[in-house]
């Protein structure tokens, strides 16, 4: 009986005892001691030949040569010596035990005649109490693991449909997960964590779930260029490499299909060769997640050719080219730069009007300084803005007094202050020293002091805006030339090669030059060349070996598109008669568009623009309902074309000076391409001049039509204001409109022609060097002249 109630006792006090000493040592560090004791502390650390350890009495040392290891916190979690800590942790409990029992009151015979027993089974239950909470723990952590990866698959079962940046950030989550080794299934997410202007640019942070570790990395993305909605849709990305990634509006699904679109674009640039093109490659991201034993040794199409071959046996792979439901395409642009970001670049004018502002603070109070920086003629500007300045400093001392902060601030402080709101900006607490509250009165008090004295304000900012965009052009003169320059002998080479790209734009251009080098070749057009990033548009037009010009996709960037971009092959070829130098002169089209941006930093064709997207839907509608896309056209473009003559008129007006400022000189094979083209749009000017003057019958006879056809513009002009005044009073209104709008017609065509002509006569000198105003009204004339048909009648007349 005794000893089943010593038994008893033994085992409840062990069983507690077990229990607390594995907790004690999960929570703990332990000393593994030669000796097989462990020393069990919430703190150890080596330093020397000694480990230090702390009780909560004392600091305590043992020599390193007594000692076999130092487990850190959590041992058991991570699973590392658990059969050393138990055999060191059972024979430091025997001795324990024994100590334990020796206190139990019973008689020394019966201790001397159980203790075998008692040692035997002190030291089983430890054992299997240190096992039961050993295989606990390891259950825990199998199903916090296994119910992570339930929830991992439920996530993404239910995963949330992602579009545009946040979409490409979710496929490079799955690259990660692939680089890292772990699961497509395994926890991931994703965050943005800055977003970079003037570019667009996102930053985000990629994090992925590791057997419990986070690792983390960062990509940028952006997205290039205006969104046409009818085509693919571009991003600028950088994941170790700087790439873009084109993302069609139709999921692509079939392989083979995608792989045939990618040798299309292949045939292309060889075309195109030696001119720079992007061609989308799938080595750029499988090289990743899949690299070959032979790795960068291997030529570019050999890598190439041998991941296509690995896609068609591990079909998996294919998903990694996957974005959304569709392939998508991938282009490196390691080497090359964005003509639409260095463009971009180079008019942000914003912040360098706010550096003009600070970074000059004593010109509003040094009227002789501020004459010499931006000229006499601007001297009232700052003597009006002086009052504005009064009454600025007399509300910021009022404020400061009523808040009881006046004595830490100078004069020269509310100046500084003065300056910042003239530069657009608010000032915080911060700049106060004080509350926000503070901060805020001021910001109101001073935003409706501004909105009284508007008018100072604004000219005085209207001015240092047009000082910093004119020193901004002559700083960088050289570059805006040499771009334009390379603009012209890409639209020769294109159209050396019967190519048409049918979106041209600045997101769609690269720029291939000597990385380092960047920006210094920029100066000079010869070191550097325009190449092509996106031709999904691109179609050939050669015709010579009758193969039948391919149908390209609809559409186009509206800034950089004409009607014509709409219509299909066979109408254009019904309309026009002549589908080739049609589609040529859509890239005419676009070049224009890019000079006058090259040189402004403006978009020339942005109210035309939003005329089209509305246009596009007539054209569309029309069609289907009467037929007759003929009909239709003529309607569109008069439309059309009106607001496009009206927009570059008016903004080359506008910007007159800065187009005549930038000149260049014109490359021998850009030279011949405008001249001929000018000379073929003359000669159809020419005979639109002779068929007004022979249909018209407001003014016959020989002896007026030859003078009218002869006569110079504003001779014509006058001619009309006669006119008006004398014999065409005479006339009913109705014959009086018709012989006016005659008149009108001769002016405009009789200008147009003396533009081409004027043009050509600068290219054919021995150094061809024309200004971009110059060459901007010649190329309009040219694309105009030929996509608006003559019996359509004259824009400019149209009312």
């Amino acid at each position: 009986m005794k000893t089943k109630i010593l038994i008893l006792i033994c085992l409840a006090v062990l069983a507690a005892a077990g229990s607390f000493t594995y907790q004690h040592i999960y929570q703990n560090q332990v000393i593994l001691l030669k000796n097989n004791q462990a020393v069990i502390t919430k703190e150890a650390w080596v330093v020397g030949d000694s480990v230090f350890y702390k009780t909560e009495d004392d600091t305590h040392s043992i020599n390193m040569d007594l000692v076999v290891d130092v487990k850190q916190r959590g041992i058991f979690n991570k699973g590392y010596g658990i059969v050393v800590i138990i055999k060191h942790q059972l024979a430091s409990w025997k001795h324990k035990s024994l100590e334990i029992v020796s206190q139990v009151p019973i008689e020394k015979g019966d201790l001397k005649k159980h203790a075998p027993l008692i040692g035997a089974v002190i030291i089983g239950i430890l054992f299997c109490v240190a096992i039961y909470f050993l295989l606990k723990k390891l259950a825990g952590v199998i199903k916090k693991r296994k119910t992570r990866v339930e929830d991992s698959k439920k996530l993404v079962n239910k995963e949330r449909v992602y579009e545009g940046q946040e979409q490409i950030a979710q496929f490079f989550l799955s690259v990660f997960k692939a680089q890292k080794g772990v699961e497509p299934s395994a926890e991931a997410t994703f965050r943005p964590v800055d977003s970079r202007r003037p570019d667009s640019n996102y930053i985000y942070e990629l994090r992925v779930n590791c057997d419990g570790d986070w690792a983390t990395r960062r990509i940028t993305i952006g997205l290039v260029g205006e969104n046409s909605g009818s085509r693919s849709t571009c991003y600028y990305v950088i994941y170790d490499d700087h790439m873009v990634i084109k993302v069609s509006p139709t999921p692509l699904t079939d392989f083979d299909r995608y792989i045939q679109s990618i040798n299309r674009d292949n045939r292309i640039a060889k075309k195109l060769s030696p001119r720079e093109c992007l061609v989308p490659r799938v080595s750029i991201i499988l090289k990743k997640i899949h690299p070959l034993q032979e790795g960068s040794k291997l030529p570019l199409e050999l890598m190439e050719k041998k991941y296509i071959q690995l896609l068609k046996h591990d079909t998996a792979l294919q998903n990694y080219l996957k974005i959304g439901d569709g392939f998508a395409y991938f282009m490196d642009l390691s080497k090359y730069f964005f003509l639409g970001h260095i463009l971009h670049r180079t008019h942000n004018i914003e912040d360098k009007v706010i550096s003009e502002i600070l970074y000059h603070p004593t010109l509003l109070w040094n009227p002789v300084d501020f004459e010499a920086r931006y000229g006499s003629q601007y001297t009232d500007i700052c003597d009006r803005l002086n009052p504005v300045y009064t009454s600025f400093y007399n509300r910021c001392y009022d404020l400061l007094q009523q808040h009881h902060i006046d004595g830490t601030v100078s004069e020269f402080n509310i100046k500084e202050w003065f300056l910042t709101y003239l530069a657009g900006r608010k000032l915080s607490a911060t700049d106060f020293d004080t509350k926000p509250y503070v901060a805020s009165e001021m910001n109101a008090s001073i935003l409706k002091l501004f909105i009284d004295k508007r008018q100072p304000v604004q000219n005085y900012q209207r001015m240092v805006h047009a000082f910093v965009v004119t020193k901004n052009l002559k700083r960088h003169n050289s570059k805006i030339s040499s771009m334009i320059v390379n603009l012209l002998n890409l639209l020769f080479w294109l159209g050396e090669k019967k190519l048409a790209m049918r979106d041209l734009k600045p997101d769609n251009l690269l720029i291939a030059g000597n990385p380092s080098k960047f920006p210094q070749f920029l100066d000079s057009a010869g070191m550097y060349s325009i190449g092509l990033i996106d031709i999904e548009t691109t179609v050939s037009y050669d015709v010579s070996d009758k193969n039948k010009i391919r149908q390209p996709p609809l559409g186009g960037t509206p800034s950089y598109a004409t009607p014509t971009h709409q219509l299909k092959n066979n109408t254009i070829h019904n309309v026009y008669k002549d589908l080739p130098l049609i589609l040529h002169l859509q890239d005419w089209y676009a070049t224009l568009g890019m000079i006058y941006q090259t040189v402004t930093g403006e978009r020339l064709f942005e109210k035309t623009a939003r005329n089209l997207l509305n246009l596009k839907k007539t054209i569309r509608k029309q069609s289907r309902e009467d037929g007759n896309p003929k009909a239709v056209l003529k309607d569109v473009s008069h439309s059309f074309w009106k607001m496009a003559l009206a927009e570059v008129n008016m903004k080359t007006k506008k910007n007159e000076k800065k187009l005549k400022f930038i000149s260049l000189i014109v490359s021998q094979e850009s030279k011949a391409m405008l001249l001929d083209t000018f000379a073929d749009t003359h000669q159809r000017i020419s005979e639109s001049l002779h068929n007004l003057i022979l249909s018209q019958t407001s003014f016959t006879g020989d002896k007026i039509q030859k003078s009218l056809y002869s006569a110079r513009p504003l001779r014509i002009h006058h001619f009309k204001i006669k006119f008006k005044e004398g014999k065409g009073k005479q006339l009913p209104p109705e014959k009086r409109d018709v012989a006016l709008k005659v008149l009108d017609d001769l002016v405009f065509l009789k200008r147009q022609s003396e533009q081409l002509i004027l043009t050509s006569n600068l290219l054919k000198k021995s150094v061809s060097i024309v200004s971009t105003f110059d060459l901007l009204k010649a190329m309009f004339i040219v694309v105009l002249v030929h996509m608006h048909q003559k019996g359509w009648g004259i824009v400019s007349s149209d009312k």
